[in-house]
């Protein structure tokens, strides 16, 4: 619990623990951002040790020399490099340095952000959290490998030497020129390969733009009369059909589909419905596993 001096509530910084006062807006001690919620009752007596928690059990420094650090993501069109110094925010609006379009996003997320050498990630007062591994943080140091989750999108944390570095971009080039020779038409729609880019990346692009028509979808090794079909109403996933199975357990089925191809065809959308779940809720489901 935050302690009283006079009128002024006194809490503990999130970071390095050292005393804040209530209007403080960043620490006296590490001048990192002060969270308003470390003054609740709730969060004093629950997340606040965690966190101190977390920064006590700070791993050391990587003993191989970092040429490069990247934030990785089938969310993004290339890995994105994080220079020391820099701000780099996280969150739905387009003015974020990582845009991430989904409701399940809010506008201003999380940031990341190079303090006392190290690159940390945290929280910005956001809906539904940010995780890393899968748990969710206020503020925290990265490692090589961490797993950045933010609604459903994942952003991987990498630190990487020279030759390291130069596959990763040398990878990147080659994945960007083939999806860039992707068929895409008003008339046709667009076809793509599941290895190239995550089904949930597509329908989310699809939700956003508010499109209706119907998507074919082939897993890699299923038989060609097996495709399967997800049918888009305004953006919303309306029916899915496979095999003679419908309905929502078939769309998270598909949405989880590493690889394979898939086209789709705008226009009006044909079965169903049979599924009534929001989107943005289909995808933060697949997202989870």
């Amino acid at each position: 619990m935050p302690r009283e001096t006079g009128e002024t509530a006194v809490g503990r910084c999130h970071a390095c623990g050292a005393e804040v006062a209530e209007f403080d807006l960043v620490c006296p001690k590490c001048e990192a951002p002060v969270d308003t919620t470390l003054f609740s009752p709730e969060f004093a007596a629950g997340a606040l040790a965690d966190a101190s928690a977390a920064v006590a059990d700070e791993p050391p420094a990587p003993e191989t020399p970092v040429f490069a650090r990247f934030i990785v993501s089938d969310a993004l069109r290339e890995p994105f490099e994080l220079e020391p110094g820099q701000l780099v925010r996280i969150g739905r609006s387009r003015s974020n340095e990582i845009c991430l379009p989904s409701g399940h996003v809010s506008r201003l997320h999380a940031e990341l952000v190079w303090e006392r050498g190290r690159w940390h990630v945290g929280d910005l007062g956001s809906k539904n959290g940010t995780w890393v591994n899968e748990q969710r943080v206020i503020r925290r140091p990265l490692c090589d490998g961490d797993r950045i989750r933010c609604g459903h999108f994942v952003l991987t944390y990498r630190e990487l030497d020279r030759e390291e570095t130069q596959r990763l971009l040398a990878s990147a080039r080659e994945r960007l020129g083939r999806t860039q020779t992707a068929r895409i038409s008003a008339d046709e729609g667009f076809t793509g390969d599941l290895s190239e880019i995550r089904l949930v990346e597509v329908v989310q692009l699809l939700h956003n733009h508010r499109k209706s028509g119907v998507m074919l979808v082939q897993p890699e090794g299923a038989p060609p009369d097996e495709t399967a079909e997800l049918h888009f109403h305004e953006g919303q996933i309306v029916h899915a059909c496979c095999g003679g199975r419908y309905g929502e357990p078939v769309a998270l089925d598909l949405l989880r589909t590493p690889s394979g191809t898939f086209h789709f065809k705008p226009g009006r959308e044909t079965g169903g419905p049979t599924i009534g779940t929001p989107t943005d809720s289909l995808l933060l489901q697949a997202a989870l596993g």
